[in-house]
């Protein structure tokens, strides 16, 4: 699900939010805040008819897209953030 591929990544910008020194805190904040709003405006942890994975319930390809996505954010904030 999109949701938990979501909930991941916000939980490692989260943790990243605490190992990183003052100076780079800014930087994670500011990705928090555009991931914050992206989840927001499209609903992702929406638990109504209004979420991604209920749209995108009988296309998996879009869902494969979106799942991919923040897979490979998540890979690039893991590899950046050790």
């Amino acid at each position: 699900m999109i949701r938990d591929h979501a909930y991941k990544f916000r939980d490692l910008l989260d943790d990243l939010g605490v190992a990183v020194g003052l100076h780079n805190q800014e930087k994670v904040e500011e990705q928090q805040s555009r991931f914050g709003l992206w989840i927001s405006n499209f609903g992702v942890f929406s638990s109504t008819g209004r979420s991604l994975d209920y749209i995108f319930r009988n296309d998996p390809d879009v869902c494969g897209l979106i799942r991919g996505l923040i897979e490979t954010l998540s890979a690039r904030t893991e590899s950046r953030g050790h």
